[in-house]
C-alpha cells in the first residue's frame, strides 16, 4: 500500500466531537487506482441513502 494512504480515513462528527477510523480494505484501492476514483467511491458509500445536502448526516 503506498506510504502516504496507510489504508485508513478519519470520519470527523462535528456535532458530537467525535473521530472515527474507517480502515479501507486494499481490494478497493486496487479496484479505483486511489485518488478522485477513490474519493467518489467513499463518498458513495458514506452517502447512501441521498441525504439532505445540508443536513448532518451527508458527508463533507
Amino acid at each position: 500500500m503506498p506510504a502516504p494512504y496507510r489504508g485508513v480515513f478519519a470520519l470527523v462528527n462535528l456535532e458530537k466531537r467525535e473521530v472515527e477510523r474507517l480502515e479501507v480494505p486494499e481490494s478497493l484501492y486496487r479496484q479505483f487506482i486511489g485518488g478522485s476514483s477513490l474519493a467518489a467511491a467513499l463518498f458513495c458509500e458514506l452517502a447512501a441513502g441521498k441525504p439532505e445536502p445540508l443536513s448532518p448526516e451527508n458527508p463533507l
